[in-house]
């Protein structure tokens, strides 16, 4: 496994860390179909932190963050997503709303791991 793609533990609580931020093309959608395979491993309801601050999103990668999402849906995790900013934002509120879009990483683990 890469060293971008860890296991944080925060509160008790294990956080499945995906951290693409500052990558583009090739070596974004490797990391990116890295992190699909670790986390097609993890039980459901496992809480993520994506940092993607930095990142150029082209329309493949935007198509393979997609596929992520759905996984991620599909399987119940809990989400948190670091560095979506601008248009971005709100674009990206009104399509995926069961999703924090965290301030920064300090703020995506508190919500990950918040039990209220």
């Amino acid at each position: 496994m890469s060293e971008r793609l860890t296991i944080l533990r925060h509160a008790g609580r294990e956080v499945l860390l995906s951290d693409f931020s500052g990558l583009q093309g090739e070596e974004l959608l490797a990391s990116m179909r890295e992190a699909i395979a670790r986390d097609a491993t993890q039980p459901d309801g496992s809480l993520l932190l994506t940092d993607i601050t930095g990142c150029y999103v082209s329309s493949e990668i935007r198509e393979l963050a997609v596929d992520m999402g759905q996984m991620a849906d599909r399987r119940g995790f809990r989400q948190a997503i670091v560095g979506v900013t601008g248009v971005q934002k709100v674009i990206f509120m009104l399509v995926k709303r069961n999703v924090h879009l965290a301030r920064n990483r300090a703020d995506a683990l508190a919500w990950l791991t918040d039990t209220r």
